[in-house]
């Protein structure tokens, strides 16, 4: 009787090791969207950092800058709640690029990273010239980092900020290849992401 029970112990284990090992052999695989060009630019300490720091790493890119009065406050908070849902995945980083380089200095964005009780340790705020940001974030994310905008009336400077960019965040894996875009304005959107990070992380 004890041989039998045993026997059947086993084999339900060897039975659900084969549906766990099937589930993620069927979970579907994120298309491969672009590469991310490889990069050097300057962090919050003043400090180089390079995409080499995100290799291995399952990262979230967004594009804000520090004097954005509404969009980037609430991007800012949405990742933040993203952040600490997923604290104990140590591969996944965050990394903001500034798109209004000329004023968002090293010293500027550890201000704001304070401000908005941004973990440093694993976001990045990053900066440079623009002649070498821009391009970059055309290249890697499809998106014109940033355009003044002119027609708004004085109201709707104050709601908005005086620089148009993309309120998207962009998912990529420690190959640096985008796997995902997701807008933080939209609530399905949204809910892909807190699907596909997992499961990205599952293939790191």
């Amino acid at each position: 009787m004890v041989v039998r029970r045993t026997l059947i112990a086993v084999v339900a284990l060897g039975l659900l090791v084969f549906i766990a090992r099937n589930k993620v052999a069927d979970a579907p695989e994120l298309p491969v969207i672009n590469t991310v060009p490889a990069f050097e630019f300057t962090d919050q300490a003043g400090a180089d950092y390079a995409s080499t720091k995100l290799e291995g790493k399952v990262w979230l890119a967004s594009l804000l800058y520090t004097t954005c009065p509404g969009p980037c406050p609430r991007l800012v908070g949405q990742l933040g709640r993203l952040m600490n849902s997923w604290k104990k995945h140590d591969q996944l980083r965050f990394v903001s690029f500034t798109v209004d380089p000329s004023r968002d200095s090293p010293g500027v964005l550890s201000d704001y990273a304070a401000a908005h009780d941004i973990d440093t340790a694993r976001w990045a705020l990053l900066t440079a010239d623009e002649s070498g940001l821009y391009p970059f974030i055309r290249q890697a994310f499809f998106v014109e980092a940033a355009t003044e905008i002119t027609d708004l009336d004085d109201d709707e400077v104050d709601l908005l900020g005086p620089i148009a960019h993309s309120l998207h965040v962009f998912l990529v894996d420690g190959d640096l290849r985008l796997r995902g875009i997701y807008d933080t304005t939209d609530e399905t959107a949204m809910r892909r992401l807190k699907a596909d990070v997992p499961l990205l992380l599952r293939n790191h």
